[in-house]
């Protein structure tokens, strides 16, 4: 979901963090969009449509990072995925926990980016994607729908998001730091998907 510049190093090196990028988004995007299906069937509108945007946004990065120019579009979806999908999944869990809230609608979702653009060009994006996701991640968390695995989605984002970051010239357990982002975001997408089907691993209830 991040941009487009490649880990320092030799020939080699940067071939073999090109396929990493490729294979840590393409993760993302199956994670995303098989958890947004099953909780489409779930009735679990908002965070299916949350999680649609960060698989849009992956499968943008991975053809990015592959070659094919999609620089511009890419960007816009990262930011969508951001102040848009990721609060969707937020929204999920305080409609559960019985707040009256609108169904998120094409002109809701078409205002929401609207409003990320015109922040991005004040210079922002920055405090209010970190403040939208917080508020995101800690609606995960305080209303789980199991003991624990609200939580534990909650703690991946804020890891991915605050600890590791999608840094392209750093890297943490011999990982480069975009591809520990990317693989920490997929696997809360999948924590996400379980808590909301109750540890539903295949299948639909």
């Amino acid at each position: 979901m991040a941009g487009p510049k490649q880990p320092n190093g030799g020939s080699t090196g940067k071939e073999a963090g090109k396929l990493s990028l490729i294979f840590c988004e393409v993760c993302l995007v199956v994670s995303s969009l098989r958890s947004a299906w099953m909780l489409h069937h779930n009735g679990s509108i908002y965070a299916s449509k949350g999680l649609v945007f960060v698989g849009l946004a992956a499968s943008l990065g991975a053809l990015r990072y592959a070659g094919v120019p999609v620089g511009p579009t890419h960007e816009l979806f990262s930011r969508i995925a951001a102040t848009v999908g990721i609060p969707l999944i937020g929204m999920q869990y305080l409609h559960l926990a019985g707040f009256d809230l609108p169904a998120p609608t094409a002109l809701h979702i078409f205002v929401a980016t609207g409003l990320s653009e015109a922040m991005l060009r004040r210079g922002l994006r920055e405090p209010v994607e970190t403040l939208l996701g917080a508020a995101a991640m800690g609606a995960v968390g305080w209303h789980s729908q199991t003991p624990y695995l609200g939580w534990v989605a909650s703690a991946l984002m804020v890891v991915a998001g605050i600890v590791v970051g999608p840094s392209h010239t750093r890297k943490t357990l011999f990982i480069w730091n975009i591809d520990l982002f990317h693989l920490l975001l997929a696997a809360a997408m999948t924590v996400v998907r379980l808590d909301l089907t109750k540890g539903m691993l295949f299948g639909f209830q």
